[in-house]
């Protein structure tokens, strides 16, 4: 490294690296361009993009004497190799370009027959907050705060040098503070150290395996795989037709025409893998905001992720692992129930069908008790029968 420089601001960072000319890898002619010196070697800035910083418990082991010294990281810098020379030759232009219309326009004020010009004021209204905080999110702001502040130069040390040694010093200097004996034992120590890898919500399980279980049980496992199906599936992976009408009602609830599984049955799992994670959202909030999602789509409603995300104030990650298995997402508009209405249903089962319209008004009024507005859920969406 010749030259490094810093923008602590902005936490900008470069470095200039020698490059051998006379390698067949450089084009020579490019190399000899603006920005770029040939003479004993090319130099070639890498520069650093905005200092990220580290949220996580990441760090910097040194092992030293048959001590561990652990150094916290407090921010990354990725390197990349810096093409501003090639802005340098627009700037040029654009200069030169400016400076010859000065000289034309200096040429005709000389003129005395030349009628005034006239100026032209424009007002614009004062900016709101928000407009002030998208305009401080732009490239464009970024790009001008980058360019006000001024590099700072940085001494290059190099490796092996006594100044080099004496920097590397700090990374296994105790301090005032004691060094601690380490508790656990080195194999225990490891496992702590190794993310404990998340289990899925669902564990995938052969049909021949579901098959193979309690009918209740059955149940349950096809709707946490499938969670949306058609009554000719549920009754052709689980041959005992009387005996699975009669169960459903308590794992699923009828989607128009198809049986979709209850969210009680969707986030049991999750209640408890989840739970560790800070993050995520408790149990009864994704349950909530799926039933609205199942409310909207029995209205016929095209839902959207956004507004999902703002009335139950969930993750976008959170938004899409209920609709995912749900609905089809149309680019523009947004998420559609997947299956098509089988609007026979209420001529083939007419009890059904009307218990599973009591099941139903149970739903809404459970999300009414729990605070959610479910009167706006729908809107002018498509046509649903009212029993389905």
């Amino acid at each position: 490294m010749i030259k490094s420089r810093i923008k602590p601001q902005q936490k900008a960072f470069e470095m200039d690296f020698p490059l051998d000319t006379e390698s067949p890898n450089v084009d020579r002619i490019k190399a000899g361009g603006p920005g770029c010196s040939c003479g004993g070697g090319l130099k070639v800035p890498a520069k650093a993009a905005v200092a990220k910083a580290v949220t996580n418990q990441h760090a910097i082991g040194v092992v030293h004497n048959g001590m561990l010294y652990i150094n916290p990281v407090q921010a990354v810098f990725q390197m990349r190799p810096s093409l501003s020379y090639l802005d340098e030759k627009d700037k040029r232009e654009a200069a030169q370009k400016a400076a010859d219309q000065a000289e034309v326009s200096s040429a005709r004020a000389k003129k005395p027959d030349e009628p005034p010009t006239k100026l032209r004021m424009q007002v614009k209204r004062r900016e709101t907050t928000r407009a002030t905080a998208a305009r401080e999110r732009s490239y464009a702001h970024h790009q001008a705060l980058m360019e006000e502040e001024e590099w700072i130069k940085m001494p290059v040390v190099q490796k092996h040098t006594p100044r080099a040694k004496q920097v590397a010093q700090k990374l296994v200097n105790a301090g005032t503070s004691a060094a601690k004996p380490l508790k656990p034992q080195p194999d225990e120590y490891i496992t702590r150290l190794t993310p404990t890898p998340t289990q899925p919500v669902v564990q995938q399980r052969f049909i021949t395996d579901i098959q193979a279980l309690p009918l209740r049980e059955a149940l349950i496992e096809l709707f946490k795989q499938a969670q949306a199906l058609p009554m000719a599936d549920v009754l052709r992976y689980l041959r005992d037709g009387a005996a699975v009408m009669e169960a459903l009602p308590d794992v699923a609830i009828l989607l128009r025409g198809n049986w979709v599984a209850r969210s009680t049955v969707v986030f049991t799992a999750a209640a408890t893998t989840d739970g560790s994670d800070p993050r995520a959202q408790t149990h009864a909030a994704l349950a909530s905001a799926r039933d609205y999602v199942l409310v909207c789509f029995r209205r016929g409603a095209v839902v959207k992720r956004s507004e999902v995300m703002q009335k139950f104030a969930l993750r976008r990650e959170d938004v899409e692992l209920i609709l995912k298995p749900l609905a089809v997402h149309y680019s523009g508009h947004g998420w559609v129930f997947k299956l098509p209405d089988y609007e026979a249903f209420v001529d083939e089962f007419p009890a059904l069908a009307r218990n599973q319209g009591e099941a139903w008004k149970q739903l809404e009024h459970r999300l009414r008790g729990s605070g959610v507005d479910v009167d706006d859920a729908g809107g002018d969406g498509g046509r649903v029968s009212p029993s389905i």
